[in-house]
């Protein structure tokens, strides 16, 4: 299955900024997505957009389509993250590095998704120890140890022999 969701054009701030490559306009504003009726792939059930830019066809796509729009605010998603909440420390997000999941609304401070992950690496392998490991985990160890291996292919010049 592929995502539900297409951009259906994207309102910009109205005013210019200068950069190396000339003038441009700022980024979105604001972006009108459109989510497909039963979570079908997108362009599927409703179809007859026309790309993603903003024009008249786009327009009246969208006012025939519009229960099935989302509107993403950036400033107000901006303003929003600043008081997100890590999910690990529970300390306020500020304007630090976040990661996000997948499948949920849950956001980490980039050390605190680092520290996870570590955390959960070291418990595959005491699992795999123990032999209690089940195949996912056992794979996950084995996959490691092939990339990192614990002894090197050439060990020539390790004795302190430079021959």
């Amino acid at each position: 299955m592929h995502d539900p969701l297409v951009v259906v054009f994207d309102i910009r701030y109205p005013w210019w900024r200068r950069d190396p490559g000339g003038w441009r306009y700022h980024k979105p504003l604001v972006t009108v997505w459109h989510r497909e009726p039963g979570e079908a792939d997108s362009n599927t059930v409703c179809t007859g957009m026309d790309g993603s830019r903003l024009s008249w066809h786009n327009l009246a796509w969208a006012a025939r389509h519009l229960r099935h729009l989302h509107f993403q605010v950036h400033p107000a998603q901006q303003v929003r993250h600043y008081f997100v909440r890590c999910a690990d420390c529970g300390q306020r997000m500020g304007r630090c590095q976040r990661i996000g999941t997948w499948d949920g609304d849950e956001v980490y401070h980039f050390w605190c998704h680092d520290l996870r992950h570590t955390r959960a690496v070291l418990a595959d392998f005491q699992e795999y120890v123990r032999g209690d490991a089940d195949p996912n985990a056992r794979w996950r160890v084995e996959h490691w140890l092939d990339q990192h291996p614990l002894v090197p292919d050439d060990i020539s010049g390790l004795d302190g022999d430079d021959k």
